[in-house]
């Protein structure tokens, strides 16, 4: 890819598919993230708050059940936290709310109960508003309530079991009147949706149920706020700071690449700033000294070949001279035939080698009047050539060399055709030329390999019929000096369709 596309179009280059590769990975990962946080945030709230509950739990109910039946209630108390109150009752507190039950819960409180020692005969446990509460456990309205002590005196008290024949004392002591948990109103925290709560129960020897329930507030709602913002300024970082990065190494790479567009014999060589990481630093450096050791190859090769041509055209010019004066009339004419033949040989390599050294400023031209004036200096000399309406098409372009190419393709549509045709198409930014004649074409497989140098066609195009193999050689080297792109096709109609194609700016 171009330097010059990944400049129209920056997501192209390094600069813009680490941006998008940083930026796409980043956001993946924080939204996965993200969402990992937020539904697995109760979960390990659930976990974090199981283990103490059970614990505590475990160790109420050891002190209680070592204490005396008439201090029981009392011992309850003691046990109760604002968190984790601890009571007595007649029955199980997840079934008095109706509850479901919490096997995996319900395994940890037995495990917690065995280690305390603590024999029981039966067990409950559930929790309400987390992420592994039992489907259709709802928000309560309160935790299970104190109850009052004349519910367990005669009659059936709410929620629970009818007392036994010796009443409620023989099961909570004769206490349990006096017990200051009486005195107590129930307990009942405000209603609140954000409230999450894990009850316990285990039923004593004697029949009474220790109940203990735990509970605890969801965070705020300005939680996934803060996270949001969080994980904004986590992207917002990293990304800036990759981005720089990346900017650091994209920079010098891209003056790197312009550089490298520009090498060429008739452009000035301006070493690139040495700027970047070491690594980048050292490949610019090797870079500027490439390009000058390419430029001073450039200049020497064409010092060369101007000495040669020097060199050859002299003893040419001699030899023309000398043959000036063999006999017979018909061996002299061959052999001025031949020195013309070389001369001209050596005109067109010369040419060919110094087109990238033309030192003619580009300028605005109208290619369609360039195309007629040549057009018509043709048609002075007798030639049967056509300019054809066309658009006006203003291009930059070294006129005298842009002449050149014009002149050199109509020269070989009149050599090979009898007649060439010449016009100008414009559609939207794309300028193109077209030359035909009626000449008999170029087989398929050569359209190519006619443009290398002293390439010719044998059987339409050989060297009796004029030309040596360079003609469309200096005509695409030219091309390619403009901007342009100069292809083959046979016309359906018969004869060559030369075409240069100056593309979009």
């Amino acid at each position: 890819m171009s330097a010059s596309r990944s400049g129209r179009f920056p997501f192209f280059g390094m600069f813009g598919q680490t941006a998008l590769l940083i930026s796409v990975a980043l956001l993946v990962a924080q939204v996965t993230g993200f969402f990992l946080l937020v539904n697995e945030r109760d979960r390990w709230r659930f976990l974090d708050a199981v283990q103490p509950a059970v614990e505590k739990f475990a160790t109420a109910a050891h002190d209680i059940a070592a204490a005396p039946p008439e201090k029981r209630v009392e011992a309850a108390f003691r046990a109760s936290r604002f968190d984790q109150p601890v009571m007595l009752f007649p029955n199980s507190e997840i079934a008095c709310q109706h509850l479901k039950r919490q096997s995996d819960l319900e395994e940890k409180l037995k495990d917690a109960l065995d280690r305390a020692h603590v024999r029981v005969t039966a067990i409950a446990a559930s929790s309400v508003g987390f992420a592994d509460s039992p489907q259709g456990n709802g928000l309560l309205r309160g935790a299970f309530p104190m109850f009052p002590p004349n519910l367990f005196g005669a009659g059936r008290s709410l929620n629970g079991p009818p007392p036994p024949p010796g009443g409620w004392n023989g099961v909570f002591g004769s206490e349990w009147n006096r017990s200051p948990m009486t005195k107590l109103p129930p307990f009942r925290p405000p209603l609140d949706e954000n409230r999450q709560e894990i009850y316990l129960s285990a039923r004593l020897p004697n029949g009474a149920w220790l109940n203990s329930h735990v509970f605890s507030m969801r965070p705020p709602a300005y939680f996934l706020s803060r996270l949001i913002a969080a994980e904004f300024v986590l992207f917002a970082v990293v990304l800036a700071s990759s981005l720089f990065l990346a900017a650091r190494l994209a920079r010098p790479l891209a003056r790197l690449a312009r550089a490298s567009e520009r090498i060429g014999p008739n452009q000035p060589i301006h070493p690139v700033p040495i700027k970047g990481p070491r690594d980048v630093r050292a490949a610019i450096l090797s870079f500027n000294a490439m390009a000058s050791r390419v430029t001073d190859l450039l200049h020497e090769k064409d010092r060369m070949l101007g000495a040669i041509g020097h060199d050859l055209r002299t003893p040419l010019a001699s030899l023309r001279i000398r043959v000036e004066t063999i006999e017979p009339v018909v061996e002299r004419e061959r052999i001025i035939e031949t020195l013309d033949e070389m001369t001209k040989m050596i005109d067109d390599i010369l040419d060919l080698a110094r087109l990238g050294r033309q030192s003619e400023p580009f300028a605005l031209v109208d290619l369609s009047a360039l195309a007629d004036s040549v057009v018509e200096a043709f048609r002075e000399l007798g030639h049967d050539v056509t300019f054809l309406d066309s658009p006006r098409a203003v291009l930059k372009l070294q006129s005298a060399l842009v002449k050149r190419l014009v002149r050199n393709l109509i020269e070989n549509a009149v050599k090979f055709g009898t007649r060439a045709r010449v016009r100008v198409d414009r559609t939207g930014n794309v300028i193109c030329l077209f030359v035909l004649d009626d000449g008999p074409g170029i087989p398929p497989e050569s359209l190519v390999a006619v443009f290398e140098p002293f390439t010719r066609i044998e059987t339409s195009r050989s060297r009796e019929t004029g030309g040596i193999g360079l003609g469309l050689s200096i005509a695409q080297a030219i091309a390619k000096s403009q901007g342009a792109q100069l292809s083959l096709t046979n016309s359906p109609e018969g004869g060559l369709k030369v075409q240069v194609t100056w593309p979009s700016s």
